[in-house]
């Protein structure tokens, strides 16, 4: 202790650097003499340019002596940054801003006292020399070049450049210059400064300039789309998802310049968008890139099949045949698994029937039984369940999203059908993923010829391949959850089997032949042992397929069971190692049909009668009397309650695929639960499904929270009691976030409605919205933002609807100009006070706007109002928006 409190006491103090002594000069001879310097441009931005290319060789040779130690140091000190910001404002205001014509400076800094000298030589000469260091690969860890690269000395360098090219004489030169400049910068600071030019500068040339760099700079980039969407989004914030942001990504991408082909296009444009959409873990890009498909598949299908489906295929059926790598399989997977986000079902199906879709179907079942079979390690981590039940989980969300019982048929035909003729699967030992190879590399997967396995090795891998193949085609069932599906599925199964096994003039002999009726068979136990209940749910069309399937038995009379008899011992041992035939197994099942109570049988009398005598005939009395039975006792029962018991069932899916993980299926749930209320079901109330919305619309996945957004706004308009849960939700709740989706729910039905939108309904949106503005230092300005977009939406859609409220309406935007002057952050609130008052003006009626003001606030108040905004205001954008105002004023 006694050391470091001496070093404390007594710092060492060290030889000074280069660089120290460097600072010290430029502090004597610069920096504290800059006032004195200030007019004299010509002379002072020699000696500034020289002291920062000083700055730069001295940084560089610190840099070499810091690495040759292994040092992690910085070159330059905290402290000693501050004397390279104040050298770099010098630089950018004597050398480039001074130099800079009026046209071409940002308006922000027009209001500032520099002097101007408009000398392009100067600015030439300045530009040049940062040039240089900018983009001068040979140093690719220059310390000087990197934090001008992130600051604004970098924007004024383009900026002059960008003059120059304008300006100056026409020189090739100029336009390379700014293409390296450009090279040298990341995407996303690009997209900040083009918007920031596009924005600030009003020369026509050099806009038109940006506008087209602008517009081709998402195709020019490898990481163009991305970028595009973390800079509007602010997907790098992770912020929450806004519906108004992410069509402005959708807007941007699918308008496609007009100095680019299609073709060259979108074959620079999908590669971008197949890479985003493989990143699974980022929702907010799954769901702007998802938007993006989606409109551009309503707008020519051929483009999202030709230029991202097409990929997606290559894969998957792996044509042509060749080998793959576990990258290339695990982002077609991710890209699929993003894909069952689409919101489109109609996509979803043009994308499963692309090329063939049960081969779609049976090339995702072939993956997951290799996974499940022979992936040892997850991938994901031990903590997450077994990989296999991820591509699992994407069969059965196609299954549902397109009610796809065929697909579950197929595949229950094809249990055994896991290997591909030409190709196969490997697991990758280092990342535990599958990467696909041709089969003649496969000497594990590979069977053995024929006469190299005995019958009994081969018919017990047989079977144990039958066993573990009918246990996941369970395991999709159950995730599947579906007792139609189920039921479907079981009655397809048994009448393959019945017609298959009474096939007796083709007799099966071979192992692998028997294989499939042997495979059906276990099928169906396997199903009525796991599905009973939902199996028998609906009996009417189980009686209808036995009806049809007794035609297909034989005629040979069936004992009746009689307790009394005692067969021979040999019959029996031979009876129990035979198969069951198809009428006895059609037999079991109608017993479990007649166990059910009459009522649900009400029905179904003249199958059980068709059926009864079709028995009878072959001899077979085993059920007559439950028949008989059955018959007696529904003949008085009815059956009024069928479409209720359908809406309840419909309302059972619906709740099952709320409470499910994943977000497809949360959104299947949400539609069907909005669709009842459309159809004004008896089994939900429209408050239960509001309920059950806003719960959703907490949910982190924009997938969802989305979807709950449109539904709320459908709600809305089926029973207008949702709006006013809606309303007290606005008013009351205290998250930032799930107030504002509240609004966009406002957004999106006052849109619905269009010119419906007044009377009762309408005023209550108004008057919450009009108390969310009121509620200064309250709530957050960002909602209260949100209040006053939702007003000026109102405005636009149908102004004379509610032109006793624009009073109102206007009265909140005076107080906010002239109340909130000086609060902090107080211009965001005085912006939207002045979109409001344009969105009053203009909106859908060619003689509405000023006409419907009040008295009150008649045109000359409202000009004193903006003329003081205008001129009074500190920010620079509410100032140039106020006097925007003022010219379409002055042309009423």
């Amino acid at each position: 202790m006694s050391a470091i409190s001496n070093i404390l006491k007594n710092p060492q103090f060290t030889r000074p650097t280069p660089l120290d002594d460097f600072f010290q000069r430029l502090n004597d001879q610069v920096l504290s003499k800059k006032e004195d310097i200030q007019n004299d441009t010509i002379k002072v931005v020699p000696l500034l340019l020289t002291h920062f290319q000083e700055l730069h060789d001295l940084t560089m040779d610190e840099q070499r002596r810091l690495e040759t130690e292994n040092s992690s140091m910085l070159p330059i000190s905290l402290h000693d940054m501050k004397f390279i910001e104040e050298l770099i404002k010098l630089i950018i205001s004597k050398g480039i801003m001074t130099n800079i014509p009026p046209s071409l400076q940002p308006a922000s800094q027009k209001s500032r006292n520099l002097p101007r000298s408009h000398n392009l030589g100067v600015l030439e000469l300045v530009i040049r020399k940062i040039y240089i260091i900018l983009t001068d690969k040979v140093k690719p860890n220059d310390y000087i070049r990197s934090i001008t690269l992130k600051g604004p000395l970098y924007t004024y360098t383009y900026l002059g450049i960008l003059t120059l090219c304008a300006e100056g004489p026409k020189n090739a030169h100029f336009e390379k210059m700014l293409r390296q400049m450009e090279d040298v910068q990341q995407t996303y600071e690009l997209y900040a400064m083009y918007n920031f030019f596009v924005q600030e500068l009003s020369s026509p040339v050099a806009k038109a300039k940006i506008l087209s760099l602008l517009g081709t700079l998402a195709v020019r980039r490898e990481n163009g789309i991305l970028s595009l969407i973390d800079f509007i989004v602010g997907a790098r914030e992770d912020e929450q998802l806004d519906i108004e942001k992410m069509n402005r990504v959708t807007q941007i991408i699918v308008a496609k310049p007009r100095t680019i082909s299609s073709v060259e296009y979108f074959s620079l444009l999908f590669p971008q968008i197949f890479d985003g959409l493989s990143m699974v873990n980022r929702p907010i890009v799954v769901s702007c890139l998802n938007s993006v498909v989606t409109a551009l598949f309503f707008k020519n299908s051929r483009i999202i099949n030709d230029f991202l489906f097409h990929r997606i295929y290559q894969v998957l059926f792996n044509e042509p045949v060749q080998e793959r790598s576990a990258k290339e399989v695990n982002d077609m997977v991710n890209v699929i698994i993003s894909l069952t986000k689409n919101a489109s079902n109609e996509l979803l199906s043009v994308f499963v029937q692309g090329l063939d879709k049960r081969q779609f179907y049976l090339n995702l079942w072939i993956y997951t039984f290799f996974l499940k079979k022979y992936q040892k390690l997850n991938p994901l981590g031990e903590q997450n369940g077994p990989y296999y039940e991820v591509i699992l989980t994407v069969l059965k969300t196609f299954v549902c999203l397109l009610k796809d019982t065929e697909a579950l048929v197929y595949l229950s035909m094809n249990l055994l059908n896991y290997e591909h003729e030409q190709w196969g699967y490997q697991i990758d030992f280092e990342t535990q993923l599958a990467y696909i190879t041709l089969r003649d590399n496969l000497p594990d997967l590979n069977l053995k010829k024929e006469g190299d396995e005995d019958p009994l090795s081969k018919a017990n891998k047989l079977f144990a391949d039958i066993d573990e193949s009918i246990d996941l085609f369970i395991q999709l069932l159950k995730m599947v959850n579906n007792e139609n599906m189920v039921k479907d599925v079981f009655l397809a199964v048994l009448n393959r089997w019945v017609k298959t096994e009474q096939h007796k003039d083709n007799p099966l002999k071979e192992v692998e032949s028997n294989a499939l009726v042997l495979l059906d068979l276990k099928t169906l136990e396997k199903l009525h042992k796991e599905f009973s209940a939902d199996i028998l749910k609906k009996p009417h069309d189980i009686l209808k397929l036995i009806d049809e399937l007794v035609d297909l038995t034989s005629f040979e009379p069936l004992k009746e069971e009689d307790s009394d008899d005692e067969e021979d011992s040999e019959d029996e041992e031979e009876r129990e190692t035979k198969q069951p035939d198809s009428l006895s197994l059609i037999i079991q099942i109608l017993g479990s049909v007649l166990y059910l109570p009459p009522q649900q049988l009400s029905g179904s009398k003249q199958l059980l009668q068709s059926i009864d005598n079709k028995l009878q005939k072959r001899g077979n009395l085993v059920f007559h009397k439950d028949i008989t039975n059955v018959l007696e006792c529904t003949s008085q029962e009815t059956t009024d309650t069928a479409s209720n018991d359908s809406d309840y069932e419909a309302l059972e899916e619906a709740i099952n695929n709320l409470n499910e993980p994943l977000a497809p299926m949360q959104v299947l749930g949400l539609t069907q639960l909005t669709k009842l209320v459309r159809n004004r079901s008896k089994a939900v109330s429209a408050a239960r499904a509001t309920q059950l919305h806003l719960q959703y619309l907490k949910n982190q996945d924009p997938y969802v929270y989305l979807s709950a957004v449109k539904g709320l706004s459908a709600l809305c308009q089926y029973d207008k009691t949702c709006i006013d849960t809606l309303v007290n939700c606005y008013s009351s709740i205290h998250k930032l976030d799930d107030a504002l989706k509240i609004g966009e729910v406002f957004i999106q039905y006052i849109q619905q409605e269009n010119q419906l939108f007044q009377g009762f309904q309408a005023n209550r949106i108004i008057d919450s919205c009009i108390t969310n503005v009121r509620r200064r230092g309250e709530i957050d300005d960002r909602l209260r933002m949100s209040a006053m977009s939702i007003l000026g939406i109102s405005a636009q859609v149908n102004a004379r609807g509610i032109q006793d409220r624009i009073g109102d309406m206007l009265d909140c935007s005076f107080g906010v100009l002239q109340m909130e002057t000086k609060t902090k952050g107080g211009f965001m609130v005085r912006r939207a006070a002045l979109h409001l008052i344009h969105d009053l003006m203009y909106s859908d009626y060619e003689d509405t706007g000023l006409s419907l003001f009040p008295p009150q606030y008649e045109n000359s108040r409202l000009k004193i109002l903006l003329e003081y905004t205008r001129d009074k205001d500190d920010d620079q954008l509410v100032s140039e928006q106020a006097g925007q105002l003022l010219s379409l004023l002055n042309i009423y």
